[in-house]
């Protein structure tokens, strides 16, 4: 006998994680951003190389940064969602 596979369930999981999620990601990724222009801008413009300050930010970012941001994001919302969803149910006898 197969196991129950709920595709509409499943469907609306991904776009509770998925999509749900990206404006949170948008919003903290450019918070970080900014923090993270602020020292670099003091410590480059000493070497007169201030416009390299958006590409130092864009590979800082999207190569080191936004996998753990986005991970850590992700995981704490989904994990309250998760958490709200199963306090609201009750124990029927």
């Amino acid at each position: 006998m197969p196991r129950p596979f709920e595709g509409a369930e499943s469907a609306r999981q991904v776009v509770e994680v998925g999509s749900r999620s990206v404006p949170l990601i948008v919003a903290c990724g450019f918070a970080v951003g900014v923090v993270l222009s602020l020292p670099a801008r003091v410590s480059v413009t000493r070497f007169g190389a201030a416009a390299m300050i958006p590409a130092l930010l864009t590979i800082a970012m999207f190569r080191e940064m936004a996998p753990l941001v986005c991970g850590l994001l992700i995981s704490g919302r989904v994990g309250a969602g998760i958490g709200a969803e199963l306090a609201g149910m009750r124990v029927t006898g």
